[in-house]
């Protein structure tokens, strides 16, 4: 009887424990892509691999999205990587503009970005 009740409440633990929602990322990201499409009131913008194709992926930003804007000085000089707001991203943005994106692939192959570089 003692070893039925065992095998039930185990049995029990790995159905709990099974059933619970994934919530892991799938894949890392980090590649360049051109910016294809903008919504700033949704916080996210459509990039596709190579120039002038439609959109192929939504990179979306979070509340702790690094974003950074390369300057450069002038000849032999070298460059400067200035932090920049979601909002100045979205002005600053246009379509075809080279972005750089690190993060992780989500279940609906979107993007959710860690960092971004233009």
């Amino acid at each position: 009887m003692r070893t039925t009740l065992k095998l039930l409440a185990i049995a029990f633990m790995v159905l709990i424990v099974s059933s619970a929602p994934a919530t892991a990322q799938l894949v890392l990201v980090d590649n360049e892509y051109y910016v294809t499409e903008m919504r700033p009131g949704k916080g996210e913008f459509g990039v596709a691999l190579s120039k002038g194709q439609y959109t192929q992926n939504w990179v979306r930003l979070k509340l702790d999205t690094k974003i950074a804007h390369r300057r450069w000085l002038g000849q032999g000089k070298g460059f400067v990587d200035e932090t920049v707001s979601p909002e100045r991203l979205f002005s600053m943005l246009k379509i075809g503009s080279k972005v750089r994106v690190n993060g992780g692939r989500n279940f609906d192959g979107s993007v959710n970005a860690k960092r971004i570089w233009f």
